[in-house]
């Protein structure tokens, strides 16, 4: 009897530490269910909301979001802590939210969408992205995702994100339904530089040479929009604006006289070289303009590194009308987001923003 006893015992032990193990190895793709993308109709999936009164421009979500007089946005302390904040634009009233490492703030509907960045203390990169969603008014907060991904956009009741497990050459594109935990694959492992407006998604499929493709919102009528071959250069950084698709396009070769912003219509025609900078980031298009941060080499040693050069990024600002290209400051780093007419970004540790109308600067809060 002792030994049958015995043997149960052993049993479990095993079952126990066969669950530890897969919990402790277990990836995003483990944390909820995946659904391989079908085929579907542009009007199968009644849950997308989408609203149809706002211009197909670039939605705001990542470094700031907004709610009806409230801005949320993710910044500094001097001490270099960052969290989530809420500034009344009107009222001028600032308050925290979360005191940790938020990296990213989305609003959609009555819900705040953050993420919190785990870093590994030793390589000081990011190990773990949990995502959370809390009510506007604070009543109820969840983990909804957590895993090696980038969050890309949340529209509706919708999560799209990226994950990379580094055994694939390029993204996945997953979308996630926040009410019931389940995601399902949009595009598979061919997904870069996705770019998100209010009814449509626009990626270049690294399969097809970097061609640009647009698709649904629920992966329906995934089409391509026209290849992009210059000099076999690659694509990154889509934006959509008043129907011409705008991309940077970096070298692969080393030749730099053909880098920098292009735009074309939809069909691939009219091609422009509108923006030639060697070394260009990112960019955000509003109001005419394209605001775009580029990395600039002083030739001077950096303190830091004695045996290279000094580099940093300067914020540009090209005027589609008239083409003048003004050179603005330096800042942070390469990150942009806009909304309402402004264009936000980091500088001197502090997230701060420059109206389009009058490229004024102005700091948000501090955090008290």
């Amino acid at each position: 009897m002792k030994k049958v006893y015995g043997v149960i015992l052993l049993i479990i032990v095993i079952l126990l530490t066969a669950c530890r193990y897969n919990q402790g190895n277990s990836n995003n793709e483990d944390n909820h269910t995946i659904n391989e993308k079908s085929d579907r109709s542009a009007n199968q999936d009644s849950n997308i909301t989408s609203d149809t009164d706002i211009d197909d421009t670039s939605m705001s979500g990542g470094m700031i979001a907004k709610y009806d007089e409230w801005l949320y946005f993710c910044t500094k302390n001097d001490a270099g802590e960052r969290y989530l904040c809420k500034w009344n634009t009107q009222s001028d009233i600032t308050e925290i939210i979360v005191r940790e490492y938020v990296s990213q703030v989305f609003v959609e509907g009555e819900w705040v969408y953050y993420t919190i960045a785990i870093y590994d203390e030793i390589f000081d990169e990011v190990e773990e992205v949990k995502l959370y969603r809390e009510k506007i008014e604070g009543t109820e907060k969840m983990l909804i995702l957590n895993g090696n991904v980038h969050i890309r956009a949340v529209i509706g009741d919708y999560i799209y994100y990226t994950y990379n497990d580094e055994i694939r050459p390029y993204d996945t594109l997953y979308r996630m339904k926040a009410s019931e935990g389940k995601s399902e694959i949009t595009v598979k492992n061919d997904c870069y530089e996705p770019f998100f407006t209010q009814d449509s998604i626009y990626y270049v499929k690294t399969g097809d040479e970097y061609a640009i493709y647009k698709m649904d919102l629920d992966g329906a009528n995934d089409t391509k929009l026209f290849d992009v071959m210059i000099r076999n250069y690659n694509v990154t950084s889509i934006a959509y604006y008043k129907d011409r698709i705008y991309f940077v396009e970096m070298a692969s070769t080393g030749c730099e006289e053909k880098r920098g912003i292009y735009s074309a219509n939809l069909d691939g025609s009219d091609l422009r070289h509108i923006v030639d900078e060697a070394v260009l980031w990112e960019f955000v298009v509003i109001d005419d303009k394209i605001y775009y941060a580029y990395l600039v080499d002083s030739g001077m040693p950096s303190s830091d590194m004695p045996e290279s050069n000094y580099c940093y990024v300067m914020l540009n600002v090209f005027d589609m009308e008239t083409n003048e290209k003004k050179v603005l400051f330096e800042i942070d780093g390469h990150a942009l987001d806009v909304t309402d007419g402004y264009v936000y970004y980091y500088r001197n540790n502090k997230l701060a923003r420059i109206s389009t109308d009058t490229n004024r600067e102005e700091v948000l809060p501090e955090i008290t």
